[in-house]
Parts: structure tokens; sequence; C-alpha cells
């Protein structure tokens, strides 16, 4: 008797753990696990949010190039990895991104895509602006921040393929830069850019990055720089390209050009706006004694 009730305990224990075992956090929110489908997002937008800038009079023509790769993060699902772009054929300024991407399934997905591809780390990834060379072909490459979040897609338990769609845009401030002194053009060599105004606590430098919350796109700069934004050119440029943080508002921007002739210093005013294209001609410049 004592034989059998011990064995009924033990069968009684083993059919109550494989319950518990059973019941998952996946079971209680309706949601399935994750994994991999090939997802296609068709890009809906009409801004210059592309890869490839070139200009057009007042303005920056933009399209992908096939050997482009964006980052995906999945909001859902925790996940992250790469895809590939596909150019339009008939406007390239228009592109699919596609690729296995882990999804959460039984559940609706959404999709941050971000270019050049970075790293996300705790809901955000941090994006660099030290190391402009002045052309409108490494900022194309480099600092031409691109992000994008798609419309929600449902991804069954045996759903091979989801299809949704993304609208891009641009985080940062296009600059074409110009110089004078009066008369004749101040070619670059190197140009310093840094905030002015007395009042304002961070007059005389400019951050260096600035981090982007994956979730909705939002850019925050990063605090603590003591030192102006530098773009080094390769030679003596007669015009320089340069991405720039928007400003909240009207700021004063102070400039210090070197080249073979000396230094050159000058402010000017602007209010700069997220993936707007700003051709700055001819800021007057006065020479260092």
């Amino acid at each position: 008797m004592e034989n059998g009730l011990r064995t009924f305990i033990t069968l009684l224990g083993v059919v109550v753990a494989a319950a518990l075992g059973g019941c998952s956090d996946s079971d209680d929110n309706g949601k399935g696990g994750v994994r991999e489908v090939a997802l296609t997002l068709t890009q809906v937008d009409e801004g210059d949010t592309r890869a490839v800038l070139g200009e057009s009079g007042n303005k920056l023509m933009a399209e992908w190039a096939a050997s482009d790769r964006v980052t995906y993060f999945n909001l859902d699902a925790n996940q992250s990895g790469t895809l590939g772009v596909t150019p339009d054929a008939g406007n390239k300024a228009m592109a699919q991104f596609s690729g296995m991407v882990a999804c959460q399934t039984d559940a609706l997905n959404k999709v941050a895509i971000i270019y050049p591809t970075a790293s996300v780390q705790s809901g955000a990834y941090t994006i660099s602006l030290a190391g402009q060379d002045g052309t409108l072909a490494t900022l194309a490459e480099q600092f031409h921040h691109i992000y994008g979040l798609s419309t929600e897609f449902y991804v069954g338990s045996d759903s091979p393929t989801a299809q949704a769609t993304v609208t891009m845009k641009s985080l940062l401030t296009v600059c074409k830069f110009t110089f004078t002194e009066g008369t004749n053009a101040v070619p670059v060599r190197t140009l310093q850019i840094s905030y002015g105004g007395s009042n304002n606590s961070d007059s005389g430098a400019y951050p260096q990055s600035a981090t982007v919350r994956v979730g909705d796109g939002r850019l925050a700069p990063v605090e603590g720089s003591t030192t102006p934004l530098t773009v080094t050119c390769g030679g003596e440029a007669s015009e320089v390209y340069v991405a720039l943080l928007p400003t909240d508002g009207q700021r004063t921007f102070h400039f210090t050009v070197t080249n073979s002739t000396g230094s050159y210093t000058g402010t000017a005013k602007a209010t700069l706006n997220a993936g707007k294209y700003v051709a700055a001609k001819g800021l007057k410049l006065t020479i260092d004694n």
C-alpha cells in the first residue's frame, strides 16, 4: 500500500510538471515563437532619402544603389540583421528592401530600417558626424543617415513570407558651403563649425555624435563635446558639403576656414531642418591677423 502511494504521488508530480512546462509567456500573450521569414518592404515616400546623392541646381537628387545594405530592427521580436536593396527600375529614388527577418509568429510585427547600417543597443543606435571630408560622395556613403518605420504586418506560425511598406526620412541636414572674403572666394583646406552666441552653454563647440531611438527615429545630440566639428578636405576645395544636426529654431554658427593663405573666421544664423538641403553660398569671412 505504501509503495503504491509513493508511485501514485510520483506519477502525479510528473503530470503536474508536464502541465506546467506546457504553459509559457507565449501562451499567456497569444504569441508564438520567433523565427525567420522572407520579408519584402516597399518604400512609399518621395523625399531625398536614399543612399546616393547628386546635385541638380539648388536641389539634391538621390537614388539607391543595388550594392547598398540596410539594417533592420524588428521592434516586436527584438531582433536585427541586414537587408538587400533593389532600386526601382524606373525610378531609383525608390526601392524595395528584402531578406530573411526574425519575426514574432502569430503576431503583428513592425520593422525599423536604418541606413547606413548600424548596431542597435538598448533601443537606440549612435550616429557620428566626425570624419567628414567635405565631398558629397563621402557624405552620401557615411553621413546621410536615413531611418524608416514599416507598417505592421502579421506573421502566422506557418507563414513563409511577409510584405509591408516603409516610409523613410533623412535625420540630418545636408549643407553646401562656399566662402568669400568680400571680393575673392576663400578655398577650404579645413573647416571648423561650432555653435555661436555668448549666452549659450554650447558656444564654441559642436556635438560629434547623436543617438537615434529605434522606435520612432527621434534624434538627440550627445552632450559633452567641447570642440568644433572639423571637416578636413583632401586639398583646397571651393565648396564643402557637410551633414549637420537639425536645430530647434534659429542658431548662430561660427566658422573657421584655413587654407594656404591663412585662417578666416565668420558667423551666420540659420534654422536647420531634418531632411533639407541648404546651399549656403558666399558666406563672408574675415582673415585673422
